[in-house]
């Protein structure tokens, strides 16, 4: 069994950021980074813009290698939590027992499915890790017409992306407006103008029914309406859900996402959570924020923002080293879709 003060659960830039945060917060104990991808912790947002279209690599380090040396992080790669043990203070991954003084959760997402028939055929893709967004752009490449699914912000991005490198691209969205939840018609309006403008069409008030295929490869898409979009590859962007499996029986109370207070501390002392997993609670009681997620009473927010991801890790990180005060703040998030970029803010309502 191995001893932390600090152990992080989750690899993404939540995990490096709260690194050097803590740090900086005073934290000189032996850290420990668990992270599923075999790979350091990344920027995301290039994998759906830059490197789509081929402008850049992917291989956008957060932090060199020997950031994490100096800053004495004992970094595990390619591993997955099975479990968390409050009363033991430990963390289990199957294969090893990490006990800790203080533990981080940033678990992060994993994309939704579709559940329609022909859903599992090969060149049906979804954008999480720079793997996805390798295979997404050898696709392309070899690919002349595409269909996104969703017309949030993975799906805008994927969408002008792939537009712009040469693929004729189609955009589905059920909602018959972008962004409909900002109750922003003009905006809506907006959007859609420039998506058409980079000549990709956009379809709405419409959704899959089924995916056809020929050879195990997606070649159609069927909409529930009865029009079929021929394709060489589909990319499906309907939002995420959280990966909090390993919690179960742990005690830590769930809420669409981790439950976390002003402090970005859970219902346990000493367990906190960042990153776009934390189901604050004071976003109950400010403005709704429109973009992501409407707050119906009793019902609680989460932002799958970077800003949030940045600034909550950085938050949480001083908080485990008590050097924090509380916070209120709402998140903002800022895309280019189109590139057009846009920040969206909460409205009060």
């Amino acid at each position: 069994m191995d001893q932390f003060e600090l152990v992080i659960v989750g690899g993404g830039l939540t995990a490096a950021r709260a690194i050097k945060s803590y740090r900086d917060a005073g934290g000189s104990g032996t850290i420990a980074l668990l992270a599923q991808e075999r790979t350091l912790p990344y920027h995301r947002p290039p994998l759906s813009k830059a490197f789509m279209r081929g402008e850049s690599d992917a291989d956008a380090l957060a932090e060199q290698e020997g950031f994490y040396r100096e800053h004495g992080v004992e970094v595990l790669l390619g591993t997955t939590v099975t479990a968390v043990s409050p009363r033991e203070r430990s963390v289990n991954t199957g294969t090893r027992l990490c006990r800790y003084q203080k533990l981080l959760l940033a678990p992060g997402s994993r994309p939704r499915r579709l559940e329609v028939p022909g859903s599992d055929l090969a060149g049906v893709f979804s954008l999480r890790t720079r793997d996805d967004a390798r295979a997404i752009r050898a696709a392309a490449g070899e690919g002349r017409d595409a269909v996104v699914v969703g017309g949030g912000f993975i799906g805008l991005e994927v969408a002008s992306s792939l537009r712009q490198r040469g693929v004729e691209t189609a955009l589905l969205h059920r909602a018959t407006g972008l962004f409909q939840l900002l109750d922003a018609p003009e905006l809506e309006r907006e959007l859609a103008a420039l998506v058409r403008a980079k000549g990709v069409e956009l379809i709405l008030g419409d959704e899959v029914a089924e995916f056809g295929g020929s050879g195990g490869h997606v070649d159609s898409v069927v909409t529930k309406t009865g029009r079929i979009l021929p394709t060489d590859l589909v990319v499906v962007g309907v939002g995420v859900d959280p990966v909090v499996d390993f919690l179960a029986g742990s005690g830590i109370e769930l809420a669409n996402g981790i439950v976390v207070d002003e402090r970005f501390e859970t219902n346990i002392p000493g367990i906190f959570a960042a990153g776009d997993r934390p189901s604050p609670a004071w976003m109950r009681r400010t403005p709704p924020f429109r973009a992501f997620s409407p707050r119906r009473s009793g019902s609680r927010s989460r932002c799958w923002a970077i800003t949030r991801a940045v600034t909550s890790s950085s938050r949480a990180a001083r908080c485990e080293k008590e050097t924090c005060s509380a916070s209120t703040s709402t998140p903002i998030a800022w895309s280019p879709p189109c590139s057009s970029g846009r920040a969206t803010r909460p409205r009060p309502g």
